[in-house]
C-alpha cells in the first residue's frame, strides 16, 4: 500500500513538475509565422563563362554588380570544360 502511494506521490510530482515548467519555458518559445506577412523579395542575375581556360573571374563586371546593388547568392563550376555560373541577387524595390 505504501509502495502505491508513493508511486502515485511521484506520478503526481512529475505531471506537476511538468505543468509549471510552461511559466519557465514560456518566454523562450518563438512565436510562429504569420502567412499574411510580407517576406523579402528578390531579383536574380547570373553571370556564365564558357570554356574558360583562365581562372580568374571578372573583377570589374562583379563590382559593377555590387556598386547595383547586387550581392552574389551562389556560384558553381569548373567542371571538365571550366565552364562558370555566378548568380547575384538584391532586393526588389
Amino acid at each position: 500500500m505504501v509502495k502505491q502511494i508513493n508511486i502515485s506521490l511521484m506520478v503526481l510530482s512529475a505531471f506537476l513538475a511538468g505543468a509549471c515548467s510552461i511559466l519557465v519555458a514560456q518566454p523562450l518559445i518563438v512565436p510562429p509565422a504569420h502567412a499574411d506577412t510580407n517576406p523579402q523579395k528578390w531579383e536574380y542575375s547570373c553571370l556564365s563563362q564558357i570554356g574558360s581556360r583562365v581562372r580568374t573571374v571578372n573583377l570589374p563586371e562583379m563590382q559593377a554588380y555590387g556598386l547595383e546593388g547586387w550581392e552574389l547568392a551562389s556560384g558553381a563550376g569548373e567542371g571538365p570544360t571550366n565552364d562558370r555560373l555566378i548568380c547575384f541577387k538584391r532586393p526588389l524595390a
